[in-house]
């Protein structure tokens, strides 16, 4: 501090011999310009002296060295001229900050060119060395990322993003002593890149594909470098100082991973993403229900933003699965404490988590197993005491409607599992139970159970040998995605039982819209994707009527002809043993899937019971 402080008063004395003398390329210059690169904001004149038109004299496009060529003072000088201009960002602003904010985006094309030969210089400089002129440059990119009217040329001027996703891949590079706040800013400038594309409405793969180029090519390691930060952070998050540098990370993450199908998001998901930063949710709730800091309260931001957008962001819903594990419900209602405190916009934003996106989850078996522990806490005063203010409770209606309604299926499939896990025999003439689990399964597809040779071969010639092949590639690809056994299991269960409970809305629809259609042609549908679900009868007598959804299927590109025929068939031999087939549509993330469920009640449309 002395040092500079005496630097501050030979500067201050005669501060246009300065600029003069940091004009000539030579030493003396050199000593001059590195001065008053220190201290030129701190000393007002320096501006009507034209000092930023001395930096920029050293930064000129037409001067930069070819790459490779061997590093001489006129580097040094650009380098100092690149520190000097990261100061400006601190400057009041005025007319004169105007002026000189212009000239330096007319040289642009020149400060990202003589960065960019910098970063070559010394990319294979000693550690120690190799740090300090990537801080600079740090410094320098973090400073103007910050002004609104220089993020469009930065992100317009070729090779820019590639500079500073290079300068943030590189930031673990380990030297015996640097501010924090450098780390930060890298993170922060190329989180601020990545959101000037997203404003500008874009989420071009081709800028993510930029990224992941300038940082070796492979978007694992670029999700799995960025993990691990958000992890470190999360170690030594506080109240106060400790949480800027996640809010940094999960604001990278967030803008990393925006385009819905790119290697990035995929990376996120399978790097075991959203539970990773479900604990740092975690660990953000416990700091926030003793301290709610304003910086805690901005990071508690930036989480909301992410789940809202990557918890079911998936093509598959386990990642909902996975944050209910990682406590992300506790975490909720400990955080919501903090809301007054935020905008109204993102307030709707975190109810909308709960409200919108979490209750058709509760179709999942592992879901409701999932969110149990958050449902018994809140038996507890304090998360009674939270639960217990209106915003919150209405945003949890939905999910606790859904649940209630649900958990009987539910506890009758516990129950079952947990009297020795018995099978029921899957020829639908028999259906016998046996509590030893004795019976043998299909060879082909895995799926169906049979209490003896002769109920195989019966329910071969009925309706398996129809369905036996489909079975298989659905089991095939079930697995494939690593969803729970159970899952599928209970959601045949649920489908039955939402069907029965139901029996009476299904008749009044039927017969309301098709009085005069024969009961094979139609198939009762059930909804999940709706809160509440909601029921309608098909006529699969039309053409492409069985498959229709007003969202995505799961099929793939060219299958939907071969699934409505073999739909087809299903029906017709179903409907020969007297049962019907009910086709349900639920929610996978970001799209959703249909499935077709033999219900055992026998003849379901001639039956007018509602018992």
């Amino acid at each position: 501090m002395e040092y500079r402080n005496d630097i501050l008063r030979k500067v201050g004395a005669t501060p246009a011999r300065y600029i003069a003398t940091a004009r000539q390329r030579n030493r003396a210059g050199f000593t001059a310009l590195r001065e008053l690169s220190m201290v030129w904001t701190d000393i007002p004149v320096t501006l009507d002296l034209r000092v930023v038109d001395l930096f920029l004299s050293h930064l000129r496009e037409d001067s930069v060295p070819p790459s490779g060529r061997q590093w001489q003072l006129d580097a040094d000088f650009a380098f100092f001229a690149l520190s000097a201009l990261a100061f400006l960002p601190r400057l009041p602003r005025d007319t004169k900050y105007d002026v000189q904010c212009t000239a330096i985006l007319r040289a642009w094309p020149g400060i990202n060119k003589w960065s960019q030969y910098i970063y070559d210089a010394h990319i294979s400089s000693p550690p120690d060395r190799q740090r300090m002129f990537l801080d600079g440059l740090i410094k320098v990119f973090f400073s103007f990322s910050e002004v609104d009217t220089f993020s469009a040329p930065m992100v317009d001027t070729p090779g820019c993003l590639e500079l500073v996703t290079k300068l943030w891949t590189l930031d673990d590079v380990p030297v015996a002593s640097r501010s924090a706040a450098t780390s930060i800013g890298v993170a922060q400038t190329l989180a601020s890149l990545l959101k000037t594309f997203a404003c500008r409405g874009s989420t071009d793969p081709d800028i993510y594909d930029r990224v992941v180029e300038a940082a070796g090519g492979d978007a694992e390691f670029v999700i799995q470098l960025c993990l691990d930060r958000v992890k470190k952070c999360t170690k030594s998050l506080d109240a106060h100082g400790g949480s800027y540098n996640l809010v940094a990370q999960i604001d990278v993450l967030t803008h990393l991973c925006m385009p819905n199908v790119h290697p990035l998001r995929k990376a996120l998901y399978a790097g075991d993403g959203i539970p990773l930063v479900t604990s740092a949710f975690v660990a953000l709730s416990l700091i926030l229900s003793r301290d709610p800091t304003e910086e805690a309260v901005t990071l508690l931001d930036l989480f909301i933003i992410f789940f809202s957008i990557y918890i079911a962001g998936d093509s598959d819903y386990l990642s909902v699965i996975r944050a209910a594990k990682a406590g992300f419900l506790l975490a909720f209602l400990d955080c919501s404490a903090a809301f007054p405190r935020m905008s109204q916009a993102t307030i709707d934003r975190a109810l909308a988590i709960v409200h919108d996106i979490l209750p058709p989850y509760t179709v999942y078996r592992s879901f409701l197993e999932a969110t149990t522990p958050f449902v018994e806490k809140l038996d507890e005063p304090h998360y009674a005491r939270l639960f217990a203010v209106p915003m919150t409770q209405a945003a949890f209606a939905p999910f606790f409607s859904q649940r209630v309604k649900r958990l009987p299926a539910l506890l009758c499939e516990i129950e079952i599992k947990n009297e020795g896990s018995p099978r029921r025999c899957d020829n639908m003439k028999c259906h016998h139970l046996d509590a030893k689990n004795k019976f043998k399964i299909c060879n082909g597809c895995r799926s169906m159970y049979y209490c003896s040779p002769e109920c195989q071969k019966l329910d071969w010639k009925a309706t398996h040998r129809n369905l036996c092949k489909s079975l298989n590639t659905d089991r095939s690809r079930y697995l494939a995605k690593n969803r729970p056994k159970s899952d599928a299991d209970s959601l045949q269960g649920f489908v039955q039982w939402t069907t029965d409970v139901n029996f009476a809305a299904f008749h009044e629809i039927a017969e309301r819209n098709f009085p005069n259609i024969p009961h094979e042609y139609l198939m009762p549908c059930i909804d999940f994707t709706r809160v509440p679900e909601t029921f309608s009868v098909k006529n699969i007598a039309v053409p492409g009527v069985a498959l229709a959804t007003d969202g995505d299927n799961h099929f793939e590109e060219g299958e939907d002809s071969r699934w409505e025929e073999e739909l087809r068939v299903i029906v017709d031999k179903f409907h020969q043993v007297g049962m019907t087939t009910v086709q349900s549509l639920r929610r996978t993330g970001t799209t959703v899937e249909l499935m077709w469920t033999p219900i055992e009640r026998r003849n379901f449309w001639t039956d007018k019971s509602t018992e």
